[in-house]
């Protein structure tokens, strides 16, 4: 949890150095959806990529036969 505290602090002071004029709370929500997003994203992504399929023999061997050495 304190990673994602860590998280959002860097977030909102790079909201406030940006020059965003919100309230506190406002700044504070933001960089929380900013953050969820965030690993939202991160999480969909190696989801993705550990969901791509394997090639099957028949597949290797026709790149095999096709790639010159």
């Amino acid at each position: 949890m304190l990673e994602n505290q860590e998280g959002i602090q860097k977030l909102k002071d790079y909201l406030k150095k940006k020059g965003l004029k919100c309230s506190e709370e406002e700044i504070e929500k933001i960089a929380q959806n900013l953050y969820e997003l965030g690993l939202f994203l991160v999480r969909l992504k190696v989801k993705e990529h550990s969901a791509q399929p394997k090639p099957q023999n028949t597949e290797v061997f026709e790149q095999i036969v096709r790639e010159p050495p």
